[in-house]
């Protein structure tokens, strides 16, 4: 076993490396531009590489009948397995997703779940979302980094180090040398262990012969790349996957539209202090314990609104001898319509709508709401009862960019083919290296990297706001054709820039690269700050070789010429303008309705 493990690993890192050789051309697709189209809109592009590279044909929803349950993958591990026992473990120990099927035999097959997607420049790895920086900052540089380059509702942070297991899943993702990560009981992995702070070493070479996916501890002063996660976003298949499996062990009822799930002990709507003379209530606590219930299996719950459409869509899921508690109250008022439902986004709800022929009946004494099969029904306050909880999903969108350091223009918001909504921050006045200009978009509570573009659309569009302004420099003359050259003085040193424009490509091509006749693009988008490398490497190179001759270089434009460049790092052209770019902030909105029942 532990020779075909080895065997299958490196099968697995062969085909990774043959997805960065994919690309597409006018005439020929590649195999994975065209698994790409064919799957359009289904999941991410990280588990779209896993299928892929594993062998997968195609991806599959899990029902026919319910699209909200998710989408599936089947591929082969050629890794022996003798049981079904041994086979699920060959495929966990392979594939960071839900196994939902697997079949042992010489070659062991595995399909699994994809419910959760990451924004495409992180990696998803079991319904979290990773991403490495290029910087190398301290201890308190990278987790002042890692809140930056997320999303505001989804508390981006340093990656937690779980186990080992985790090195085997981090293998697969691009650019990793050394980079700080949590790990929360550091002294099981040294003697003298404290705090949380560590780096996990995959590509980087240390004089003390560190191990490749492995731990180490250093100073915190230190400097090494930042591992950052984020949790996926819930979805509809993450609630009704999470519901099915939790609902042997809890007695969860899943529905269209989510599940509910009563708290384990009763509860009691509390009276607090007197106002004018009139008793308080509050169900503020019932939050917490429906809160608590959802972390126990990793969704989010929230108490069961009381409005009627909910009650009617949950019914039929309730017994016939239990009360149970909801949200709602009121602190004064005579009639029904006095109930608010204090919801999980702030709002209070209007329970019962006024009755026009005024037959509300007098509530005054009832200052609680309860579900039973049969009705609602206000309750006085002292009922004890459990609460009804309800796993929730909600909808998301892309917000407006956030503002920019003080060197950067407004931001110009793009929203891409894809609907993924991006922010370029241009730098019209301070010049930079390319080692700068990347620490510069990454640094400054920013959080970005260098720029990229998807299709001549996006880049017009960020071309016209494009303004070169030189610092305090000294024209010469025109120099074998170009502009007239500028320098400024640098430490003493007369420094060459002119109107050319950093962005976060290089070359040779890295990922998306193959041509008809086994030829290659020249250059990629790094980062996923862009996907399409055939706008990239077809666009006007005017001005400048677009070759690759094996040399490490970095893309850039030429704002005169509009046109994209390739420079290694001892170019004259040291010093540039540059843009950086990032997804813009996701933010939570209303609560997402299922459509089908299934």
């Amino acid at each position: 076993m532990k020779d075909g493990r080895v065997g299958d690993r490196k099968l697995l890192i062969a085909l990774f490396a043959s997805l960065l050789v994919l690309v597409t051309s006018d005439s020929v697709k590649s195999g994975f531009q065209v698994f790409t189209k064919d799957n359009k809109n289904t999941v991410d592009r990280s588990a779209l590489a896993t299928c892929y590279t594993l062998g997968g044909k195609r991806i599959e929803r899990v029902s026919h009948n319910n699209p909200e349950k998710g989408y599936k993958c089947k591929v082969t591990l050629q890794t022996l397995s003798t049981d079904k026992i041994q086979a699920k473990d060959v495929c966990e120990s392979r594939i960071p997703y839900y196994i939902i099927g697997s079949e042992e035999g010489p070659s062991t097959s595995c399909t699994f779940q994809i419910n959760v997607g990451c924004d495409t420049s992180y990696w998803q790895i079991n319904r979290k979302c990773y991403k490495v920086s290029n910087s190398r900052l301290t201890w308190k540089e990278a987790q002042e980094y890692c809140k930056k380059n997320g999303f505001s509702g989804l508390q981006p942070k340093v990656a937690e180090y779980y186990s080992t297991a985790l090195s085997n899943y981090l293998s697969d993702m691009q650019g990793i040398s050394s980079a700080w990560v949590h790990v929360p009981e550091l002294k099981d992995y040294f003697v003298n262990g404290e705090g949380n702070a560590a780096v996990y070493v995959q590509d980087g070479a240390f004089k003390y012969d560190t191990r490749k996916n492995s731990i180490m501890m250093d100073h915190l002063n230190a400097t090494h790349q930042v591992l950052c996660e984020y949790t996926a976003p819930m979805t509809k298949a993450e609630m009704f996957y999470i519901s099915e499996v939790y609902s042997e062990i809890y007695p969860i009822n899943v529905y269209a539209d989510g599940a509910i799930i009563p708290s384990a002990d009763f509860s009691t709507i509390e009276q607090k202090e007197l106002v004018n003379n009139i008793e308080q209530f509050t169900t503020t606590g019932f939050n917490e314990r429906c809160l608590a219930i959802g972390r126990i299996i990793n969704v989010e719950s929230f108490p069961m609104t009381a409005i009627e459409v909910e009650f009617n869509a949950v019914k039929d899921y309730l017994t016939d001898e239990r009360f149970y508690l909801t949200n709602a109250y009121k602190n004064d008022g005579k009639r029904r319509n006095d109930y608010r439902q204090l919801n999980e986004d702030g709002i209070s709800y209007q329970i019962f709508q006024s009755d026009a022929a005024g037959n509300d009946k007098d509530y005054s004494k009832a200052h609680s709401f309860s579900f039973h099969k049969s009705d609602r029904f206000p309750t006085m306050a002292a009922m004890r009862a459990p609460i009804l909880c309800a796993l929730h999903s909600f909808n998301w969108k892309f917000g407006n960019c956030t503002a920019g350091p003080t060197w950067s223009e407004q931001p110009v918001r793009h929203v891409r083919k894809d609907g993924r909504a991006f922010c370029h921050y241009i730098s019209n006045g301070k010049v930079a290296t390319y080692d700068e200009a990347r620490r510069y978009c990454e640094a400054d509570g920013l959080g970005a990297s260098l720029s990229g573009f998807d299709d001549e659309e996006e880049f017009s569009k960020i071309k016209n706001k494009v303004d070169p302004t030189y610092p305090l420099t000294s024209d010469i003359e025109n120099d074998g054709g170009y502009l007239p050259m500028r320098y400024f003085d640098m430490g003493g040193k007369q420094q060459r820039i002119d109107n050319h424009y950093w962005l976060g490509g290089i070359s040779p091509c890295e990922t998306d690269c193959a041509l008809p006749g086994d030829k290659r693009q020249v250059a990629s988008w790094e980062e996923g700050v862009g996907i399409n490398t055939h706008f990239l490497n077809t666009f006007s190179h005017e001005g400048h070789p677009w070759e690759d001759d094996g040399q490490r270089k970095y893309v850039s434009f030429r704002s005169d010429k509009v046109a994209f460049h390739v420079h290694p790092l001892n170019d004259p052209y040291t010093y540039m303008f540059f843009i950086c770019g990032k997804t813009a902030p996701l933010e939570r909105t209303e609560k997402r309705e299922g459509t089908i029942k299934g």
